[in-house]
């Protein structure tokens, strides 16, 4: 099941910058997990905002739901999920469980 996701990072300014660093630095690492386990299929920055677009390639809603609340930036993640379906008309795209190269 290929799901897109629109995260949004809204981080209150009361935080300490070196918890926002350390916080930063183990997203990353968890984000290259996931793509290594062919979990997050690919990310994309949006320009102007502490913001990205995700496709997530999981079995369920749920397994999605598990892998997010997982990030250590989850707290303060607002998060619009559009699950996907290939449609009929296209020629190319992301299939489920494809190799990454």
């Amino acid at each position: 099941m290929i799901i897109l996701a629109n995260i949004t990072i809204h981080l209150p300014s009361t935080l300490e910058p070196t918890t926002v660093a350390t916080l930063q630095a183990a997203e990353h690492t968890q984000a290259i997990a996931y793509q290594q386990q062919g979990k997050l299929r690919a990310i994309w920055r949006v320009v102007g905002r502490y913001a990205n677009v995700s496709l997530w390639d999981v079995e369920s809603p749920e397994e999605l739901h598990d892998l997010l609340q997982r990030l250590p930036l989850f707290p303060y993640m607002s998060v619009d999920l559009t699950l996907l379906a290939r449609h009929p008309s296209a020629v190319c795209g992301l299939e489920p469980s494809a190799e990454l190269k």
